[in-house]
């Protein structure tokens, strides 16, 4: 496995790395962006990268990312920046490599919040948790960590939270699986 994303474009270091199978996955492309209004260049940032599977050849963008969080006016500010920067992002590298976009990361707002609402009414993404075919332990009602696709560019077979095995020891918040089948 390797990393994407571990140090910004200013030379600070990013806590939305991307993890990867370099076995199965070549990198075309690759990047870590931090927003340009933000409470911390750390936290609040995208990585992203174009893969292309090596047996199959089908290509796709993801981006991972952390986002600021409040609901003080100059936060929810924050919030729409990050969104609107996100967004051009997708397009660019949707429009650059013709090719599906996944994001993944922690908004920092759940899906009922104007901030998630905004985001998804400016790009075109759909949401695993409220969009997979199948729940391996549950529908998922409520989360600030998301797993999107550009609509029509593929189909949530499951989605997951891993709460089992001791995984839930590596972050503040339980982590998400999705299965997804790219629309190529």
């Amino acid at each position: 496995y390797k990393l994407i994303g571990t140090v910004r474009e200013d030379k600070g270091f990013s806590y939305s790395a991307i993890v990867y199978d370099a076995s199965k996955y070549e990198v075309l492309a690759q990047g870590c962006e931090t927003y340009s209004y933000h409470a911390s260049a750390e936290c609040r940032n995208m990585s992203w990268a174009i893969f292309v599977n090596k047996s199959t050849g089908v290509k796709f963008a993801f981006i991972s990312t952390h986002w600021d969080l409040g609901n003080e006016d100059n936060e929810q500010q924050m919030c729409k920046v990050q969104a609107e920067e996100m967004t051009k992002k997708i397009q660019s590298l949707k429009a650059e490599y013709n090719c599906p976009v996944i994001i993944t990361g922690d908004f920092n707002c759940n899906n009922h919040s104007d901030s998630y609402n905004y985001f998804m009414s400016i790009n075109g993404m759909t949401n695993a948790i409220t969009n997979s075919e199948y729940y391996y332990n549950s529908k998922g009602t409520s989360t600030i960590d998301f797993i999107m696709i550009t609509n029509g560019d593929g189909v949530f077979k499951g989605y997951k939270k891993l709460i089992d095995n001791g995984i839930a020891q590596i972050s503040d918040h339980p982590a998400n699986l999705a299965d997804i089948d790219l629309i190529p």
